[in-house]
């Protein structure tokens, strides 16, 4: 099997780390082909990368190097190809992305031996006025001014759910509660 992936590289710390530690021939040793968004590419003077939406037709799967905020952001732009992400943490935390580059070539050998889980994510999907986005964490409602009340009316599938009147609302998924919890000093709760 020759498995896929992607590298969303930001940062020239993130080239440091991938260089360092010689990741890309860590996929090759364990037979996984890398494929590069152009972006990307560009920044680690490589010319042969693709387009995204290309690479997500082409991928089995996709990898970022980062933190949590590089896998969201990938997974918001991949979202219609349904593709699982690996995030290799180059961040403090990690609480999504929790593999370290020092534990990748491990994890590699687990995973050709299909030895792995695929953590399924609960995602928001708001429509407003006919325009439909998507959130990962929350979607936060506020007023624009600082005078008066913002009045709400949620619904669920299009049931009625409650009407809310105050300063704002905040609707989050358990992935974005926990950030906020961890944000505050409070503890994960699984």
């Amino acid at each position: 099997d020759v498995y896929q992936k992607i590298y969303p590289i930001t940062s020239s710390f993130k080239f440091y780390w991938i260089r360092k530690l010689k990741l890309k021939s860590i996929f090759e040793d364990c037979n996984i082909k890398i494929i590069l968004e152009n972006k990307s590419a560009k920044m680690i003077g490589i010319s042969d990368g693709v387009f995204f939406k290309t690479l997500c037709q082409k991928c089995d799967f996709l990898v970022t190097f980062g933190g949590d905020g590089t896998l969201i952001s990938v997974a918001r732009r991949s979202l219609e190809f349904n593709k699982a992400i690996l995030g290799i943490n180059l961040g403090n935390l990690g609480f999504l992305t929790d593999i370290n580059p020092e534990e990748l070539k491990d994890f590699l050998i687990q995973f050709k031996q299909n030895k792995y889980r695929i953590d399924n994510r609960m995602i928001l999907e708001i429509s407003i006025n006919n325009k439909k986005m998507v959130a990962f964490n929350e979607v936060a409602f506020r007023k624009d001014s600082i005078a008066g009340i913002l009045s709400l009316v949620a619904k669920i599938n299009n049931k009625f759910l409650n009407n809310y009147s105050g300063d704002g609302l905040i609707i989050s998924t358990p992935t974005g509660s926990t950030a906020y919890n961890l944000s505050c000093g409070g503890p994960v709760v699984y």
